[in-house]
């Protein structure tokens, strides 16, 4: 029961992660901070993890040309175990959203 309540909540992370950040001129570090918060809460994250998890989301959000690469990035960072929970949560949240990874073009 516990896990799936992570894993419920842990979807919610992986949504933000996909989602990106909004194209507004002025980035919203609270937003970042919010995002890495549930990824150290979720994932079990050391202070270590949680500053490289920080520094590549603050870059992701600041050159949206790298967004494809923030995945890559965290397998650098996570533990094979901590990258399997966010693989298994980031497709937990495609499945429920009908295989659609999310974006903001819905028309």
């Amino acid at each position: 029961m516990r896990l799936l309540r992570v894993i419920g909540r842990g979807v919610a992370v992986c949504s933000v992660l996909l989602l990106g950040a909004p194209a507004s001129a002025e980035p919203r570090s609270g937003h970042t901070e919010r995002r890495v918060e549930r990824l150290q809460e979720r994932l079990g994250l050391s202070a270590e993890q949680t500053e490289e998890v920080r520094r590549i989301f603050q870059q992701a959000r600041h050159d949206r040309t790298r967004r494809g690469a923030v995945r890559e990035e965290l397998a650098t960072v996570l533990t094979e175990q901590q990258l399997e929970d966010f693989d298994a949560l980031r497709a937990e949240r495609q499945a429920r959203r009908g295989g659609r990874s999310g974006g903001r073009g819905r028309h």
